[in-house]
């Protein structure tokens, strides 16, 4: 599903954020489709699951999935049309400097 490029010069979670949100403008993931849990990807791309968290987090925000306490992350019921050009991350345009 994700496939990372360490010498790429994008953060690996935006790698996977922008991976995700591919997948679900193209249909392979439609609303309501459940994502890997955090560990489980973690362990299949061999990195930090805070990475994974990361990248979760950053697609929660942009409005991409949602999050059920105690089942896991899932495309959004209404997921926004494009990323509107954005290659910024909610930490990014949210932090206090």
């Amino acid at each position: 599903m994700v496939i990372l490029i360490f010498k790429n010069r994008d953060p690996i979670y935006r790698q996977i954020a922008e991976q995700i949100k591919n997948h679900i403008m193209v249909s392979q993931l439609k609303p309501g489709d459940m994502l890997p849990s955090v560990r489980k990807l973690a362990v299949e791309l061999h990195i930090d699951p805070n990475t994974v968290q990361r990248a979760y987090l950053d697609l929660r925000f942009q409005g991409w999935i949602d999050t059920v306490q105690g089942k896991g992350c899932f495309v959004s019921l209404s997921p926004p049309i494009s990323n509107n050009g954005s290659n910024t991350s909610y930490m990014e345009d949210n932090c206090c400097e």
